[in-house]
């Protein structure tokens, strides 16, 4: 009867955070694209993370932008 209640963890732990070319490749495969993957990711997440945090001012610039177009198309 195999034992199917316990589960080994993954030999080679690398955090996300690493570039790329640092990962090494394991001879069972599999975990590298996995954790090119999560690198991205993490990228993605940092990227939005820091144009989250300019949003108030770029939407008062588009706003005052509007303003003026608004009021060139009113006159």
């Amino acid at each position: 009867m195999p034992d199917l209640g316990r589960r080994l963890a993954p030999s080679g732990i690398q955090l996300p955070g690493l570039p790329a070319r640092e990962l090494v490749p394991r001879k069972r495969g599999g975990h590298l694209l996995t954790l090119v993957q999560a690198a991205t990711c993490h990228r993605h997440q940092i990227l939005h993370r820091h144009l989250r945090r300019d949003l108030t001012h770029t939407h008062l610039l588009l706003h005052a932008v509007r303003k003026k177009l608004d009021q060139g198309q009113a006159t």
